[in-house]
Formats: C-alpha cells, structure tokens, sequence
C-alpha cells in the first residue's frame, strides 16, 4: 500500500486509462491503519468506485 493518498490514487489511476475500465484491488494490513480512513472517503465519494462491505478480520 502507498504511503499516502496521493500516490495511490497515481498508481490505481493507471488501471483503467484511455476510455477503458479497470478494476484494481487493494489488500490492507495492520500497518496501513494510517491511510485506511482517508482512502475508504476518497472512494465513497468518487461516483465511479465501488467500495465493498468490510472482511472480517482472520
């Protein structure tokens, strides 16, 4: 995971490019707990992000 919301929005924008769709799926540990919260609001509010039902924890 990206250290920040701003590099992964550059990663992940680089699925679906050119007109095309893409899907890109990040996997969260632990550790990510710092950028979790903002990256769930950032792809609540995108029109084009679907933002699937939390996994419980194994």
């Amino acid at each position: 995971m990206a250290t920040n919301i701003e590099s992964y929005t550059h990663r992940i924008g680089r699925t679906g490019r050119a007109g095309k769709s893409g899907v890109a799926i990040t996997f969260l540990g632990n550790e990510d707990a710092d950028v979790m919260y903002d990256l769930k609001q950032m792809l609540m509010k995108s029109s084009i992000s679907r933002v699937p039902e939390e996994t419980p924890q194994a």
